[in-house]
């Protein structure tokens, strides 16, 4: 299993528009070949918001990145506050 993680500071005050940016982008995420779960999180206070997404593995998760980057990357055209941090690890499940 490979986890991919994406952070972004839109500022306070757009806890509504992440929101509706996680609504968008779920179904996509749902849709991706070899998807297994994903998490929307933020600090609204602090206006940091984020993804934690599973996938089947490491190959899934960048060619969902691929095909979905410069659409993210328009949308959050102009309300980034901070370089968009994303990476990608293997994940350890635990056998107990």
């Amino acid at each position: 299993m490979y986890a991919g993680y994406f952070m972004v500071k839109l500022g306070p005050g757009m806890a509504s528009v992440a929101q509706e940016l996680a609504d968008r982008m779920a179904p996509i995420y749902k849709a991706s070949k070899g998807f297994n779960r994903v998490t929307f999180f933020g600090d609204y206070a602090a206006g940091e918001y984020g993804i934690l997404s599973l996938w089947a593995s490491k190959e899934d998760y960048e060619a969902f990145y691929r095909a979905t980057e410069p659409q993210i990357r328009q949308v959050l055209a102009g309300m980034v506050e901070k370089p968009l941090v994303r990476k990608g690890c293997d994940v350890y499940e635990p056998k107990a």
